[in-house]
């Protein structure tokens, strides 16, 4: 909510509701990533004195890689029929 009320004061497009909902998104996204990376280097220093380290790379953390919720079998077929291979 806290992003409604700093984008309503600093908003300066058109007075339509779609491009003011657009910037609104936007801001809510940068707000984001920017916690998320304060956190990450907050998380660091903290685990620096006892020798531990965070094992994902910011990067990763916002933007994640999409799982692969496929079988073997699906991601086997997928292969060949790509390749141009006939099974008999």
């Amino acid at each position: 909510m806290r992003v409604y009320w700093l984008a309503y004061g600093e908003y300066r497009g058109r007075r339509n509701i779609r491009p003011f909902l657009r910037y609104v998104i936007a801001r809510l996204d940068e707000e984001n990533r920017e916690m998320a990376y304060r956190i990450y280097v907050t998380q660091s220093l903290q685990y620096a004195p006892q020798n531990k380290y965070i094992t994902k790379s910011y990067y990763d953390m916002i933007y994640p890689k999409p799982e692969d919720n496929r079988s073997a079998e699906e991601i086997a077929s997928d292969i060949i029929d790509k390749a141009g291979l006939i099974m008999r």
